[in-house]
């Protein structure tokens, strides 16, 4: 009897050692998947954080070549906002001084006055009167007056003025011929040369029929004219 009391002991003994063991191993189990996926997970938020961080270093080098296209973009249109402030200027005094009517740019050219002051000399003629004599102004963004230092004064400015003149209308007749009939005047114009190097000016008009005309661009002298969309694929805004 003793000895199957021992036979039934060392039997129990050796269950309750194997359920402890495989309760071993599962907690092990357990505590290995854990900790993998804890890992796992680390990982993951590291990737994201760096991720996060390159957005942010492209949403912060895109702002940056954004604000310097902005600023690059309005320095290039300041000289053409500054002509066209003198533009009007001339044509107010033109019409409070000679009469209301049609008034439109014959030529253009940077200059200072007695003064020392930079401006732009202004030639306007009425094409509401066919007899309209072209009438000169100093101005700028800041002042206006009526220019008649070289009245009676040599022919070199008559010439150089004819010359610009008959490269204005060359641009307005093949403004009319490309974009449309209008009421096309002139916005801008500087000396320059095409890009065969061929001395002229460069020319901006602007459609005044329409209120959302662009400014459309034209290389012209006194013997050829072309607009700037013909030379580059598009006009220059």
């Amino acid at each position: 009897m003793k000895k199957v009391l021992s036979i039934l002991a060392v039997c129990m003994a050796a269950s309750m050692s194997l359920l402890l063991c495989a309760c071993g191993q599962n907690a092990s189990s357990d505590s290995t998947a854990t900790t993998a996926a804890s890992t796992k997970a680390t990982v993951a938020t590291a990737a994201s954080t760096k991720a996060d961080s390159k957005q942010s270093a492209v949403s912060a080098s895109s702002t940056v070549n954004n604000s310097e296209q902005s600023e690059t973009t309005s320095n290039g249109q300041t000289d053409d906002s500054e002509q066209q402030k003198a533009i009007r200027k001339a044509t107010e005094n033109a019409a409070s001084l000679y009469g209301e009517g049609d008034w439109r740019v014959a030529s253009i050219q940077e200059t200072v006055d007695s003064n020392g002051s930079p401006c732009y000399r202004v030639g306007l003629i009425n094409y509401s009167n066919s007899q309209s004599p072209t009438y000169y102004f100093l101005s700028s963004s800041t002042f206006c007056y009526p220019d008649t230092s070289n009245e009676g004064n040599g022919s070199e400015n008559q010439q150089d003025d004819s010359s610009q003149q008959h490269a204005i209308q060359g641009v307005i007749s093949l403004a009319n011929q490309m974009y449309g009939e209008g009421d096309w005047r002139i916005a801008s114009v500087i000396d320059a040369t095409t890009p065969s190097g061929e001395a002229c000016w460069y020319i901006g008009a602007i459609n005044y029929s329409k209120s959302q005309s662009p400014t459309y661009y034209f290389y012209s002298s006194d013997s050829f004219t072309y607009a700037d969309e013909e030379v580059n694929g598009y006009y220059n805004n």
